[in-house]
């Protein structure tokens, strides 16, 4: 289970602090395609922009294929059991425990179905 936390603090700064930074010290996200906020625009956070939500999700989007793909390498690959159950948590979201504890039994139960032999990869 991927927890990406803090998206509550991660949607305040996206308008204030580039995602992509191609060079400098700062370069970071080099390969990131997708929209970026502009600097002289002011985006509301809460849901109802929809440039800024495109933003947002484009950004998340990045950050989830990142971790997954990392995931794919062969040394790390062997060693994880089933597939990837990633969420965007804060720690005041309480519709997220319901949505952690699913992917808990899931996980749970792929193991001990395939443990069975019930199920395989």
């Amino acid at each position: 289970i991927l927890f990406l936390n803090k998206k509550d603090l991660f949607r305040e700064k996206l308008p204030h602090i580039p995602f992509k930074v191609e060079t400098g010290i700062e370069a970071r996200n080099t390969d990131y395609t997708g929209k970026e906020c502009d600097p002289s625009k002011d985006y509301s956070i809460e849901g109802n922009d929809e440039e800024f939500e495109e933003v947002y999700n484009d950004s998340c989007d990045y950050l989830q294929r990142l971790y997954e793909s990392q995931a794919e390498l062969p040394h790390i690959k062997e060693k994880r059991k089933g597939g990837i159950y990633t969420h965007f948590t804060n720690s005041t979201d309480t519709e997220n425990v319901e949505k952690i504890m699913n992917s808990c039994k899931d996980i749970i139960l792929q193991i001990n179905l395939k443990a069975g032999g019930w199920f395989s990869e």
